[in-house]
C-alpha cells in the first residue's frame, strides 16, 4: 500500500495539490479499516485497535514532490 501512495504521489503531488493528497491518506485508512473488518465475523476491528495498527504500520505522509515555481 505505501509504494501505491509513493507512486501516487510521485505522479499527482505538484503544488497546490496538498489537500487531495491529504484526502486520499484519509480515504486509504477509511477503506482499509473497513477491509479489515470483514475479514472476521466474531470479532471486529474498533478504532483504538486499528490507530494501533497504523502506528505499527504508518501510510507515508502526503508530499509534493513537483513545483510548479521550479525553474
Amino acid at each position: 500500500m505505501s509504494r501505491k501512495l509513493k507512486g501516487h504521489d510521485a505522479y499527482y503531488g505538484i503544488t497546490g495539490n496538498a489537500k487531495a493528497l491529504s484526502r486520499l491518506r484519509f480515504e486509504v485508512q477509511r477503506r482499509w479499516h473497513k477491509w479489515l473488518n470483514r475479514r472476521s465475523r466474531a470479532t471486529r476491528l474498533n478504532w483504538s485497535a486499528f490507530n494501533w495498527l497504523l502506528k505499527r504500520y504508518p501510510l507515508p505522509p502526503a508530499r509534493l514532490v513537483h513545483s510548479i515555481y521550479a525553474t
